[in-house]
């Protein structure tokens, strides 16, 4: 385990290459308890009165160090680097469904849910319709940052799902949740638009989402339909 001094020499040693022994005493609150445990552990040796790191160590910390600087990308959260100017409005809003892709239920609802979407002027997005190649999570991220509207269906509370709606909470989107499994909804999300839905009436969570969609396009004065 290492301790405050000993992290402040390895990071010394990374930065700067060597140190004299004579500097390291006068860094050290602890000199003696940290020099025999870093050069018994072959992370440091001592010659001609200066430190180093040993080569192997040093290598690591360089491919650690490339890593994190690495990560994350600069376009996994936004889309693009920040200093790029957001990308035109297009003409229609986007709304992003999250929504567990296992369950027999799935084609269903995905069509109600799309249905009341188009109906009440937003353009639909999923990320089971991604196909273009690349990092999934990295497009999911894309296509949640353009879309003010987010729908999640919490039904079984999918791991997937539930990520998603931590990142339209984060990048401050419009957070609608629908369920069959309303006593489930986390108390945490409970505040924001919900609404328990039964699979025999699918037309009625339709007219829901309609409803609650046209209140959020006022609430942020988005394009609203025309559509009867």
């Amino acid at each position: 385990m290492l301790d405050k001094d000993m992290v402040n020499i390895i990071s010394h040693l990374y930065h700067h290459g060597r140190i004299a022994d004579e500097a390291t005493k006068q860094l050290l609150h602890c000199y003696y308890d940290t020099v025999g445990p870093l050069q018994g552990g072959g992370v440091v040796s001592v010659n001609n009165g200066e430190w180093e790191l040993a080569p192997g160590v040093l290598g690591f910390l360089k491919l650690a160090d490339a890593s994190l600087n690495a990560f994350p990308p600069k376009d996994w959260i936004f889309g693009g680097p920040i200093r790029n100017p957001l990308s035109k409005p297009q003409p229609k809003t986007k709304c992003f469904l999250a929504m567990p892709y296992g369950p027999n239920w799935f084609t269903s609802v995905r069509d109600a849910v799309e249905d009341a979407v188009k109906t009440a002027g937003y353009e639909f997005d999923i990320a089971a319709d991604i196909s273009k190649p690349g990092n999934i999570m990295q497009q999911v991220w894309g296509s949640i940052r353009q879309a003010p509207v987010v729908i999640a269906d919490l039904t079984g509370l999918n791991a997937n799902v539930m990520y998603e709606v931590g990142v339209a909470h984060a990048l401050g989107k419009q957070v609608i949740l629908i369920t069959q499994e309303p006593s489930a909804i986390p108390f945490d999300i409970r505040g924001n638009r919900w609404y328990a839905y039964r699979l025999a009436e699918l037309a009625v969570l339709e007219k829901w989402l309609q409803t609650s969609l046209a209140e959020v396009a006022t609430e942020l004065a988005l394009p609203t339909s025309h559509a009867h």
